[in-house]
C-alpha cells in the first residue's frame, strides 16, 4: 500500500532560518548601539557654559551686586560703541577712572577670553582694537573704580 503524497506535504525547515526571534534581537541590538553612540557623542562635547572659578565668583557676588547698583545709579551710564570700519570698540565713561579691568568674554569658546587693564585716554574713553578677535558674539565686562566707588557694566557685541 502506498501512501499518497498529496495528503502529507513535506515539512518546512525552521532550523537555522530567519524567524521573529532574530528580528527582536536585531531591534534591541540596534537600539542599544544607538543609545551608546548618542551617550558617547554627548559626553565628548566641550561645554564652556561655566567659568573655571565659579565658586570664587559666587562668594564675591554681594560685592558684584554693589558694583552693578552703583552703575545703575549714575546719571550718565558708560557707553559702548563699535566701529566696524575701524575695527574697534570704544568705551566712554561719565567720569574720571582710577583703575579697572575689561574682560572680552567669548561665550562659545572660553579659550578666546581676554582680560585688559582699563586705561582711559582723553575724555575718559578707552579704545579696544578688534581686528585680532574672532568674528562672532562677545560680551564686554567692564569693572572700574572712580571717586572711591566700584562700578560694573556689561555689554554684548556682535563683531
Amino acid at each position: 500500500m502506498s501512501q499518497s503524497t498529496e495528503n502529507n506535504p513535506a515539512p518546512t525547515k525552521t532550523k537555522g532560518g530567519w524567524n521573529w526571534g532574530w528580528s527582536i534581537a536585531l531591534v534591541y541590538t540596534i537600539f542599544a548601539l544607538g543609545t551608546l553612540s548618542w551617550a558617547y557623542y554627548s559626553f565628548s562635547q566641550k561645554v564652556d557654559l561655566v567659568s573655571d572659578d565659579y565658586y570664587d565668583k559666587e562668594l564675591k557676588f554681594d560685592q558684584h551686586a554693589v558694583r552693578v547698583r552703583n552703575s545703575l545709579n549714575l546719571a550718565t551710564p558708560v557707553r559702548e560703541t563699535y566701529n566696524a570700519d575701524a575695527s574697534q570698540i570704544t568705551l566712554s565713561f561719565p567720569q574720571a577712572v582710577s583703575g579697572g579691568t575689561v574682560v572680552l568674554y567669548r561665550p562659545s569658546e572660553s579659550s578666546m577670553d581676554k582680560t585688559l587693564a582699563l586705561r582711559t585716554e582723553a575724555e575718559n574713553s578707552m579704545t579696544i582694537p578688534t581686528n585680532s578677535l574672532t568674528k562672532g558674539w562677545w560680551r564686554i565686562k567692564v569693572e572700574w573704580d572712580s571717586n572711591g566707588k566700584s562700578y560694573y557694566d556689561e555689554f554684548s557685541q556682535m563683531l
